[in-house]
């Protein structure tokens, strides 16, 4: 049973995070990094009063610390579990949730639909609707009864000839016709039929899965619910944003030839979180920096956000946080080595390009802020150009030109052009990027709340600074 049942359905670690000397040895290692003239001034301002020092040390040691704790938080959590640990018995627990809900969504989904068909009854065939419904009723009863037989077909060992790709045909057919429901007039009467499908296609994806990426699944689209424009009024992802996570984990699937159309669905969900959190903070360091700073004049506390925000880039950059998660996440899904690396780059390039475009209509950010990542972003420009060029996947060769012209402008220190070839390779995908940067704004808001979550009060940066010089 689990070890304590209302939380341990959330989380499988230990619960809490203050491993203060964790981060403090990535501090120190991020500090050692730095130019040394760079350096020897950060050290020599910290020896200083809080009122004399620069602004621009706050929005270094900012920078420094919430790089600090992002390291020493996925060292935690990627860490290997103890055996016989209270963690390690939650995390088992964990990963038999979402097939417990699965046999329990098996057993009651025919149930649900033999329901409906009542409620259809009751309209009759004089409704406008009742043959739109009747329609996607008995097809989703055609679907569950197929769901029913190869749930059973994976329970003997080993499981019959065929099984997989029967859960493949079912899991394509059922995602055709929950995208055609959502698209179809369908009025107000049985929309249990929408939460059946979804429901459904949910079941089938985890299905072909293994039990963690299976997890991973249903954790996303739970964190997910009502974050999209077209299904909730309160959500903040658009139909641009959408097809460009669309298109970017299909061209990332077709660059390393995998089939399995669930683990492009574990890609979309980690894509959206990414972004939506790094576009988020991006925009709110911008606007209102990391931190408390000394009262001096406005323009020095604009620049000092502004040289925080290029810190935070440098350091995600140098030290992969992004890559690596997205390494993580491939990694548990069986990609090997150099899949990660193509996946991890990739997509780490696809975040950094799309915050670029949200902060370059910023009014604080000149077009120079992207001069110095030149050196971080051509090795990930490289790694996906040498994919590409070596794959027969005709979505992600139709990018090639305009990514060969990114690295042109690259090369050249021409950040006009490698935003302009971004775009081009944006409008080819069918994006408007001014109507994406519209959609990100709507990031703007949730960035302050994260920004604000993890600025230092004045009581917070004195006791650091005390820890700092110990």
């Amino acid at each position: 049973k689990l070890s304590h049942p209302m939380t341990s359905l959330r989380v499988s670690t230990e619960g809490g995070y203050s491993k203060e000397s964790g981060w403090k040895s990535h501090y120190d290692d991020l500090l050692g990094s730095l130019p040394p003239e760079i350096r020897s001034w950060f050290q020599e301002q910290m020896q200083l009063s809080y009122l004399a020092r620069d602004p621009d040390y706050y929005a270094f040691d900012a920078a420094l610390v919430i790089t600090a704790q992002t390291l020493a938080w996925l060292d935690d959590v990627s860490a290997p579990i103890p055996l016989e640990s209270d963690a390690y018995a939650r995390a088992e627990d964990n990963l038999m949730l979402p097939y417990i809900a699965l046999l329990s969504y098996v057993s009651q989904g025919s149930s649900i639909l033999n329901s409906g068909q009542l409620l259809l009854l009751d309209l009759g065939p004089n409704d406008p609707l009742f043959d739109t419904l009747f329609r996607y009723h008995a097809e989703s009863l055609t679907l569950m009864e197929e769901l029913k037989e190869i749930v059973k077909d994976m329970g003997k060992d080993p499981p019959p000839p065929g099984t997989s790709q029967r859960l493949e045909a079912l899991l394509q057919s059922s995602q055709k016709q929950q995208n055609e429901y959502f698209r179809t007039d369908k009025g107000n009467d049985l929309l249990i039929l929408g939460t059946t499908l979804n429901s459904l296609v949910m079941t089938a994806q985890s299905l072909s899965l293994g039990f963690g990426p299976a997890s991973l699944l249903w954790m996303s689209a739970l964190a997910l619910m009502g974050g999209y424009t077209d299904k909730s009024e309160a959500g903040i992802i658009g139909p641009h944003m959408q097809t460009m996570v669309e298109s970017l984990s299909e061209g990332v699937m077709g660059l390393i030839a995998a089939a399995n159309s669930s683990n492009k669905e574990i890609l979309n969900f980690s894509l959206y979180a990414t972004l939506i959190t790094t576009t988020a903070i991006a925009l709110g360091i911008e606007e209102y920096g990391i931190g408390t700073l000394p009262p001096t004049h406005p323009h020095d506390q604009e620049t000092a956000r502004t040289t925080t925000l290029e810190l935070v880039f440098h350091m995600l950059l140098s030290s992969d946080i992004i890559g690596r998660h997205y390494s993580e996440i491939a990694a548990l899904n069986g990609a090997d080595e150099q899949s990660k690396k193509i996946i991890g780059d990739s997509l780490s390039l696809g975040t950094l390009v799309i915050v670029m475009l949200a902060l370059s209509g910023r009014e604080n950010i000149s077009i120079d802020f992207f001069d110095s990542f030149n050196e971080e972003m051509i090795p990930l420009l490289d790694t996906v150009i040498g994919a590409i060029d070596n794959s027969k996947d005709e979505r992600a060769t139709d990018l090639s030109p305009y990514l060969h012209q990114a690295k042109i402008a690259l090369d050249s220190n021409d950040h006009h052009g490698f935003l302009d070839a971004c775009e081009s390779c944006l409008h080819s995908l069918k994006i408007d990027p001014a109507l994406l940067n519209g959609e990100l704004a709507n990031f703007h808001h949730f960035g302050n709340l994260v920004t604000q979550a993890f600025s230092l009060r004045h009581e917070d940066q004195a006791h650091l600074t005390a820890v700092q010089s110990a």
